[in-house]
């Protein structure tokens, strides 16, 4: 991270970790029925909005087409999707489309060193994987440590990174941030305030930390400074513990010293003792030390010190898990890569700055946040105080909620709290409603895990829970996305932002083959146990599938996309049992899989001799079925097999 400079203490902000309090029958919490879609994605940029229901009644499969918002004509939408194959008989790839990319932006008068340069300390790079934060991006498999998955993720920043959309960071997953507030003698980072402050605003839980540079003044007037600079702690239960930055020197070619700034390991043991000594003194808590594992052994000789005494911040960007440097025990937070122009990390970025991950649970962050742990009651109160929008209590605190949970109902919602979600905000409205009618916290959403969120796409909101989204918007009104393949699919082509856009229906299932699907403002998406979660947009091709039966018909269930890859602008997707194709002036055609179908891509499907098809393959006896191409027809029988006729 880099520094630059600020003056004022900042007051702590009000945490935006909302909570809601289902007062529905206290039923034992089901999670998702594993036999429905079940690839669970991580949270991220949801959205749910609050409007009248859109009615969406299925037959034997599928709500009727009409009930969707888009208009279509006969023909699929013009946009290209990612290109699989030249033919349509090709399976196309499942791969998500890649994510937009923000430009990284830095402030020359921030001039601060950067926090990471300790976080190239294991053994073994890894294959390219960085990528740049994406307000739109969620963490998805892969994209933190492997065996990490369910912990509390957060960022580290500095007057490097100006402009934070705190709004998309907490959509993104982040529930925790550290701010650089001073480095050396100064206080360098301009944007200290609106970063502390702006982080605490979102409900995240945020701390300040000091870069280290120890052979410019002693360790406890580098402590005064960072206090001096805002960066100290209050038990407001928002807070986490001031951190200490140690770690390679940045000033080398300046100072004419070395890493370890010219001074012993003996020395800058002393050194951090006295920072973290003054630290204490004044706030009264022990500081969090960012080290990086050979940095540590190297310059502060494997020093034991601060083992039993300070939470451990380990850098370790190559690594499936970090060394532990100077014995200590385990870590606390483990900062596993950047969003810097680092090529080698194994794990891509997911928010501003520096990508950390907590070693707990919530409720453990929470109490490294409070020194202590705070009660139910407590947690209820300091949430409370943080959103005065929520009104005066109408009720006291009650501890009778599914698994072990407590609420306080208020004037505009109320406020819930169990012990892996905190206390959260559930404010009235058709997000709160929506979440009633799944049964409140009792229900398959569970509790929730953020306040409501808006300012998404047509003035969207959306609220986190366990088990899900609800998002809402004024077209589409209040619809759960539950944590499954179906939203999988739906995250990868871009949530409310995609071609998509809100959902129109909650999830259904009782399909043919135990299939699900749901609906959208702009189509739909089926799963099945064999063929995952695919799209079935609003266009020509749906059209002609919904004309067939959709997954009770002759072709299935959809087994890929959409693409639009085929000669002259032409779109196809594939099915179970063949594919419709989609070419303008002609419209859409089936192909459905056999004989016809093989003897045209033998000859190169619509790229061939015999172009697109003008009909689809129809049969006038059981023993001859026939299709016309633009370039001929092909026949079979079951004498002859399949004849090839020019026109």
């Amino acid at each position: 991270m880099k520094s630059s400079p600020v003056s004022a203490r900042l007051a702590a902000l009000a945490i935006a970790t909302m909570v809601f309090a289902g007062l529905g029958p206290a039923q034992v919490f089901a999670s998702p029925d594993s036999t429905s879609p079940a690839s669970k994605s991580r949270q991220a940029n949801e959205s749910s909005n609050d409007a009248p229901a859109i009615s969406n009644t299925l037959g034997l499969s599928e709500a009727p087409d009409t009930a969707a918002t888009p208009s279509v004509g006969t023909s699929p939408s013009p946009e290209v999707l990612p290109t699989p194959s030249s033919s349509p008989s090709t399976t196309p790839s499942t791969s998500a489309p890649t994510e937009s990319t923000a430009a990284k932006s830095q402030v020359v008068s921030d001039a601060g060193a950067v926090m990471g340069q300790a976080g190239k300390n294991a053994p073994q790079p890894a294959a390219t994987k960085s990528r740049l934060f994406s307000t739109f991006a969620a963490p998805t498999v892969g994209e933190q440590p492997s065996g990490t998955e369910g912990k509390p993720l957060g960022l580290d920043v500095s007057g490097w990174q100006p402009t934070i959309d705190w709004n998309a960071v907490r959509r993104a997953g982040a529930q925790f941030a550290y701010v650089k507030s001073s480095e050396g003698t100064e206080a360098k980072n301009n944007f200290f305030a609106q970063q502390y402050n702006g982080s605490a605003s979102v409900g995240l839980l945020r701390g300040a930390y000091h870069f280290a540079i120890p052979n410019v003044s002693s360790g406890a007037s580098q402590a005064r400074v960072m206090l001096a600079s805002g960066g100290g702690w209050s038990a407001d239960g928002i807070t986490l513990p001031p951190a200490l930055d140690i770690e390679d020197n940045p000033r080398v070619a300046t100072d004419g010293t070395n890493k370890c700034y010219g001074m012993s390991p003996a020395a800058l043991v002393n050194w951090v003792r006295d920072f973290t000594n003054t630290i204490k003194a004044s706030t009264g808590v022990d500081p969090v030390i960012y080290t990086g594992y050979y940095y540590w052994q190297e310059c502060l000789g494997g020093s034991n010190a601060f083992a039993n005494t300070n939470p451990l911040w380990i850098a370790a960007y190559y690594a499936s898990s970090p060394w532990m440097p100077g014995q200590w025990p385990k870590h606390t937070i483990w900062q596993y890569a950047n969003n810097y122009a680092d090529q080698n990390q194994s794990i891509p970025a997911t928010f501003p700055g520096d990508q950390n991950v907590f070693n707990g649970t919530y409720a453990d962050l929470l109490k490294l946040a409070t020194t202590g742990p705070l009660s139910p009651q407590q947690q209820i109160q300091i949430a409370a105080a943080s959103n005065p929008s929520v009104g005066s209590p109408t009720s006291g605190i009650y501890c009778t909620l599914v698994r072990g949970g407590c609420y306080q109902a208020f004037v505009n919602g109320a406020i819930l709290w169990n012990s892996v979600t905190g206390a959260q905000m559930s404010t009235f409205g058709p997000i709160r409603d929506h979440w009633g009618e799944s049964g409140y916290e009792a229900g398959s959403l569970g509790y929730p895990t953020s306040s409501k969120i808006c300012g998404l796409r047509d003035a969207g909101c959306y609220q986190m829970f366990e088990g899900g989204a609800i998002l809402w918007s004024q077209s589409s009104g209040a619809k759960t996305s539950a944590f499954n393949a179906i939203r999988g699919t739906y995250s990868a082509h871009g949530l409310e932002n995609g071609r998509f856009g809100y959902p129109v229906s909650d999830e259904a299932c009782g399909l043919k083959g135990g299939g699900c699907y749901q609906m959208f403002q702009g189509g739909a998406i089926l799963w099945s146990p064999t063929t995952g979660a695919q799209p079935s947009y609003f266009g020509g091709i749906r059209e002609t599938y919904r004309s067939l039966g959709f997954e009770n018909g002759r072709l299935g269930y959809p087994v890929g996309d959409e693409y639009c890859t085929l000669r002259d602008g032409g779109c196809y997707q594939s099915y179970e049992a063949g594919s419709l194709i989609w070419a303008p002036g002609i419209g859409t055609t089936l192909s459905p899989n056999g004989s016809i179908r093989t003897v045209w891509g033998s000859l190169g499907f619509e790229n061939g001799w015999l172009g697109y098809p003008l009909n689809s393959e129809y049969c006038t006896t059981a023993t001859s079925c026939r299709q016309d191409f633009e370039g001929g027809s092909l026949t079979w029988t079951s004498s002859k097999g399949v004849t090839v006729s020019r026109r």
